[in-house]
């Protein structure tokens, strides 16, 4: 996970071995205030070599998931806090490059109208 403040991208936790079987809480080495207009950004990658099956994304052990958690203080009146990659991010494996979202929010990736490759201009 990295916080990226000012356009500088800092490091707060890394984990290159990763282990279902092992799963644990890193605790980060010093406390990290997190100010208004920072970023946080979990990057994951995925490896499914060995797999004699396509792995998709999902909540169970067979599926690959990228999450991260965060805890903070002091306490705030927050209910739940989540995010969402840009839908453009997932539809550029299907050979999207441009979509007409006016996000930050959609509905559904379904009522994304494409804008290129002009093979799929108007799909959704």
């Amino acid at each position: 996970t990295t916080l990226i403040r000012d356009g500088v991208e800092t490091v707060l936790a890394q984990d290159d071995n990763y282990d279902f079987n092992l799963q644990y809480i890193r605790m980060l080495n010093e406390e990290v205030i997190v100010q208004k207009g920072d970023t946080l950004m979990t990057e994951c990658t995925y490896n499914s070599e060995h797999m004699t099956q396509n792995a998709y994304g999902g909540i169970g052990t067979e599926n690959e998931m990228c999450e991260s958690f965060l805890f903070y203080y002091p306490r705030m009146n927050l209910l739940f806090c989540e995010s969402h990659p840009h839908p453009l991010n997932i539809l550029s494996f299907a050979g999207v490059e441009q979509i007409e979202f006016a996000g930050p929010y959609a509905a559904s990736i379904e009522n994304i109208p494409v804008v290129k490759p002009d093979s799929m201009f108007n799909m959704t």
